[in-house]
């Protein structure tokens, strides 16, 4: 008879108790050269101008995706975006636009746009708000949640 090694959260813990420094060493190195390289990925992705058309832009709305217009070298850009990018990499729904990238300036006049960061979607456009209410617009064209209902937000950049 086969015995079989059963791997449940008792074991693992167990196999962690008896690692040496050195089995010890060499998993912190891996962690940090891999968190290294996510923040290097997420540093790229963020400062990244690469152009997004008008079609690619109506195509995302038409699918019930947002739109999130950004600057990288916006502060308030910067403490929301680890967040929304942690969302769309979960479910897919979100279509970023540096707004430094010269190609992408346009879109400033084309959405009325005030402030970044401002998200752009079926039910609006929002932009000024607290990391929390940036969630609440992201979902609010959720088709499974019902979403909150922004039509009397105070932004004046709602339609």
């Amino acid at each position: 008879m086969v015995k079989r090694r059963v791997n449940n959260k008792k074991s693992f813990i167990a196999g962690l108790a008896d690692m040496s420094v050195k089995q010890w060493l060499a998993l912190v190195g891996m962690f940090v050269v891999l968190l290294g390289f996510g923040i290097g990925q997420y540093n790229r992705f963020i400062r990244s101008n690469r152009v997004v058309s008008t079609e690619q832009i109506r195509h995302a709305i038409e699918q019930n995706k947002t739109v999130v217009f950004y600057r990288d070298d916006c502060s308030s850009c910067r403490k929301t975006l680890p967040f929304i990018l942690t969302r769309n990499i979960l479910k897919h729904d979100l279509l970023l636009v540096n707004m430094n990238g010269p190609k992408n300036r346009h879109f400033k006049a084309d959405y009325k746009l005030k402030s970044v960061p401002t998200l752009v979607n079926k039910t609006g456009s929002y932009s000024d708000l607290t990391t929390d209410r940036y969630f609440d617009a992201l979902k609010a064209v959720e088709v499974d949640t019902g979403g909150m209902d922004f039509s009397s937000s105070p932004d004046p950049t709602v339609p």
